[in-house]
């Protein structure tokens, strides 16, 4: 509040140690103000801690220090730093540079702000930059459709990024913010060394490059499918198999007639269908799926599974006229043939006789077996 009609004044100004006190004097009376003096921020990049033979940037922030022109002063470890009067300073190739850093800033009128805070720069590392591991997440060869997953491993902040490298004729580099780069696997020629190394700051500062790292690829395998027997009559026992050749062992099976998903719970490598119908009959195809993993393989060939039904078949015994009975000698029905002996009773008279010690036709009988 200003008091007093008097149109002559003094200014007054007290210095303190943390502030200045500003004050006009109207005859007897004082209006005073006070000011704080503003404390600085140091800020790092690219980080308060870094490795040798970066670069690091220190830049001192005066908060609420009006439209004035300062200088600065630095401290290392509280003693001041000779010849650096800027509100950036820059370390190149830092080495032995760890320690604590504040800065102080002074306007044109030789008034003084406080002392920043100290923030630690921590150098680390060995004379050589830093070295990544380069992983992959695929266990064996990588089939082709697949997608395998490298990480570039190393104890790093997030301002790093990361450089991709392949062993090709005209070799790419591909640069990621994260540290983990994905390749799709759509052929053989996707597979090859692949390198990493990370890298910050302007310019920019790299790691070592990482141990190389083989991606082996192999085409995807396609199955072979075997059914046995491949022709059966209704009510017979049939079993389909699938046999992938693969360094991959967790295969799970999927079976298909004609297209239709017919596993039903079996995953298996093999199919059995105990009592087979007409309706079983048709083609059939496999293929398998790594258990955990997106990876599938090339579906089989189709093979054709025939079921017969039941039918009417015509067939004739050759006998052998002895004591009133006919022996058979041999069975024959389609294209089976079984060479065992049935004896059966003489259901009709010789068509020709002749003597027991010689081989005629008994009688050609027609009936009818349901199978």
């Amino acid at each position: 509040m200003w008091r007093g009609m008097c149109c002559v004044r003094n200014h007054v100004e007290v210095k303190s140690e943390k502030e200045v006190i500003r004050g006009v004097q109207w005859r007897n009376q004082y209006m005073i103000s006070v000011v704080k003096r503003p404390k600085p921020v140091v800020t790092v990049t690219p980080d308060q801690r870094v490795f040798r033979g970066e670069t690091v940037t220190l830049t001192c922030d005066i908060q609420g220090g009006g439209n004035f022109q300062w200088t600065y002063s630095w401290f290392k470890d509280a003693s001041v730093i000779r010849h650096v009067t800027e509100r950036v300073y820059t370390i190149t190739s830092v080495s032995d540079n760890s320690g604590e850093y504040s800065c102080r800033g002074e306007r044109s009128d030789s008034q003084r702000s406080d002392t920043s805070a100290a923030v630690t720069l921590t150098v680390s590392g060995e004379y050589l930059n830093p070295k990544p591991e380069l992983m992959s997440d695929s266990a064996g060869a990588a089939l082709t459709g697949n997608t395998v997953t490298l990480t570039c491993r190393m104890n790093l902040s997030p301002e790093w990024d990361f450089y991709w490298y392949k062993h090709t004729l005209n070799s790419e580099t591909k640069k990621k913010k994260t540290n983990s780069y994905r390749v799709k696997i759509d052929s053989v020629s996707d597979g090859g060394q692949y390198w990493c190394r990370a890298g910050r700051g302007e310019p920019v500062y790299y790691t070592q490059y990482s141990d190389a790292l083989w991606v082996n690829v192999t085409d995807l395998p396609r199955p072979t499918l075997t059914v046995t027997p491949d022709s059966v009559f209704a009510g017979e026992r049939v079993s389909l198999k699938c046999v992938i050749n693969s360094d991959h062992r967790d295969w799970r099976y999927e079976w298909y007639k004609y297209r239709t998903d017919v596993s039903k719970r079996n995953t298996g490598n093999i199919l059995t269908i105990e009592r087979s119908e007409t309706s079983d009959a048709g083609q059939y195809t496999c293929k398998g799926h790594i258990d955990g993993r997106s990876v599938s393989s090339h579906s089989s060939f189709a093979v054709y599974l025939s079921v017969k039904g039941e039918f009417n078949i015509i067939f004739i015994i050759l006998l052998n006229y002895v004591n009133d009975k006919c022996r058979a000698l041999i069975l024959s029905m389609g294209h089976h043939t079984w060479p065992h002996v049935t004896s059966l009773k003489k259901r009709a008279k010789p068509v020709v006789k002749v003597r027991p010690d010689q081989i005629s036709v008994c009688s050609e009988e027609r009936q009818s077996l349901s199978l």
